[in-house]
């Protein structure tokens, strides 16, 4: 699968290497993209890899939290970019 077809299944990567080929296009192709590699390097630096850890119970309710997580983060996100767009506004006015 190359790196601009979604990847619905999980991957068992040998190396880093295949994780960035998995996911990455050289040179990136565009927002998603940007984002997915901002989450990337933030997981595979020491922050992400407790995930280890979790029996896979544990990490099934952890994917789907953080799936959840990441939509409410987004849904946040774009009200934060309203407010400051109305404020912005106000200003002006």
């Amino acid at each position: 699968m190359d790196a601009n077809t979604s990847t619905d299944k999980p991957t068992e990567p040998t190396s880093i290497k295949e994780l960035i080929d998995r996911f990455f296009v050289y040179p990136p192709d565009g927002p998603i993209q940007d984002e997915l590699w901002k989450w990337f390097t933030f997981s595979v630096s020491s922050n992400g890899l407790t995930m280890a850890d979790l029996h896979e119970t544990e990490f099934a309710k952890f994917s789907d939290q953080l799936s959840k997580l990441i939509e409410a983060v987004y849904r946040w996100a774009n009200l934060q970019k309203v407010f400051v767009l109305q404020k912005g506004e106000q200003s002006h006015a």
